[in-house]
């Protein structure tokens, strides 16, 4: 299984979706997390298994929350660049390219 990397402003991100969240539901923020676990668990074990959204970038869809994660391999390892929702500003995370590892 690959390492997991994550983008310097990902956990930010992440805590940021789950206060929205919390707002609607108190379950709402630990079901997300609890997705969001299992799609970085499926990317750890099966990067090239999601389509490429942007040049080496892949994105892998939440079933539960209009929520992508967005992602490269980057050698034995997955870099994640971003949890966006699907439809606010579905491309702010480009910027980031800029700040790659790689």
């Amino acid at each position: 299984m690959r390492r997991l990397l994550l983008h310097p402003e990902v956990e930010d991100e992440i805590e940021s979706w789950a206060m929205i969240l919390a707002k609607r539901s108190d379950r709402s923020p630990a079901r997300f997390i609890a997705e969001l676990r299992s799609g970085f668990h499926r990317i750890r074990e099966r990067p090239t298994h999601a389509h490429f959204i942007y040049q080496s970038y892949r994105r892998l869809n939440l079933d539960r929350f209009s929520h992508m994660v967005v992602y490269r391999e980057y050698g034995d390892a997955v870099y994640v660049i971003a949890v966006a929702h699907e439809k606010r500003h579905p491309d702010y995370w480009k910027r980031r390219i800029i700040d790659d590892i790689g």
